[in-house]
Parts: C-alpha cells; sequence; structure tokens
C-alpha cells in the first residue's frame, strides 16, 4: 500500500502477467474465457490478479481455451 503525494492511498496488486498477456492475445473478452473455462468470470480475475490460486483443474481449463501450457500460463505452478 502506498499513499500519493495528494493523499490517495494506492494498492498495489500483483497480476498474473503470463496469464493476461494470453488473454489479450486471444482476442476473447474475459467474461468468454471464463465460460468456456467453466469458471465465474469473477473468480477469472481473481486468479488473473492473483487474489485467489486456481485449482488443477482450473488451470488446466484455462490453459486449454487459451490454447497454452500451463506451464506458460502459471508459472509458479511448474516452478
Amino acid at each position: 500500500m502506498t499513499t500519493l503525494p495528494c493523499g490517495l492511498i494506492f494498492l498495489s496488486v500483483t497480476r498474473n502477467i503470463p496469464l493476461k498477456v494470453a488473454c489479450i492475445e486471444s482476442g476473447k473478452e474475459q467474461r468468454e474465457i471464463a465460460a468456456l473455462a467453466k469458471i465465474h468470470h469473477t473468480r477469472l480475475s481473481q486468479i488473473i490478479s492473483n487474489r485467489v490460486t486456481p485449482n488443477e483443474s482450473e488451470r488446466l481449463r484455462i490453459a486449454g481455451v487459451l490454447q497454452r501450457s500451463v506451464s506458460d500460463l502459471f508459472p509458479e505452478v511448474a516452478a
């Protein structure tokens, strides 16, 4: 958390950059990706924002929809 000079508080959110980039490159909206992966769109948003950790099934479904490997989208799991 950082306080800006104007007094506003800025919350830094760590994102899953590889996943976010893959979503953008797919040309699909996040709601569509979530629907195809059979997860709620807010859950996908939380996964991208690293607020929740996807389970193995979710990782596999998201990777399948985006046509990427799980290790490409979730490098912390592969480590």
